[in-house]
């Protein structure tokens, strides 16, 4: 079974995604504390570590939640 990273999962476009490919595909939707999608490092280690075979990048850089991570 491929395995599917999406990003955005809590977004309108990813929880209207995950229903459908997760009948066919392995789907891994990590949350923002999960995967940084900010850092190419962490982003790489992530998709090497879970095998990943297709990504759906349907996050949105959403300003509100960003300044709340930025705070850290």
């Amino acid at each position: 079974m491929k395995k599917v990273l999406l990003t955005g999962v809590t977004g309108f476009i990813g929880k209207n995604i995950y229903p459908i490919i997760s009948k066919r595909y392995e789907v891994y939707a990590p949350k923002r504390d999960e995967l940084n999608l900010l850092d190419f490092d962490d982003v790489k280690k992530y998709l090497k570590k879970k095998n990943i075979d297709i990504v759906i990048h349907s996050a949105n850089p959403n300003p509100v939640k960003n300044q709340i991570n930025d705070r850290k």
